[in-house]
């Protein structure tokens, strides 16, 4: 079970661009396009799970009752990836090149907020 950061993992079909830093929608769209994935799947991942915040933790209720964290843009979880620290899933070219390149491999589903909002 996971606990959501936000009301509802689904967003809306359009971004707010205005409401975002302008860096970080570049940094999805240049990664989107170095891994030639869909810049507007990115996108909407990346609101679902962080909200576009760099720092933002949420945390995963195991079914044994753990509770565990998942940090930054990506919302990496540690555990599954011990190749990752902490500080590389707070770092946003980092988050979001780990994402991409996932993405570029058809590893889409390690994101919750992919398989919600997809339906995969």
């Amino acid at each position: 079970m996971i606990a959501y950061i936000f009301p509802s993992p689904l967003i809306s079909e359009t971004t707010d661009k205005e409401l975002i830093p302008e860096n970080i929608y570049q940094k999805v769209d240049y990664y989107a396009e170095k891994y030639h994935v869909s810049a507007s799947v990115m996108h909407a991942v990346v609101k679902c799970e962080s909200e576009y915040q760099i720092d933002v933790q949420s945390k995963h209720i195991r079914p044994d009752g753990t509770r565990e964290k998942s940090f930054g843009l990506s919302q990496i979880y540690l555990p599954s990836h011990p190749d990752v620290s902490y500080e590389e899933a707070i770092d946003p070219d980092f988050a979001l090149e780990f994402m991409a390149e996932k993405f570029s491999k058809g590893k889409q589903g390690l994101w919750s907020c992919y398989k919600d909002l997809f339906g995969v």
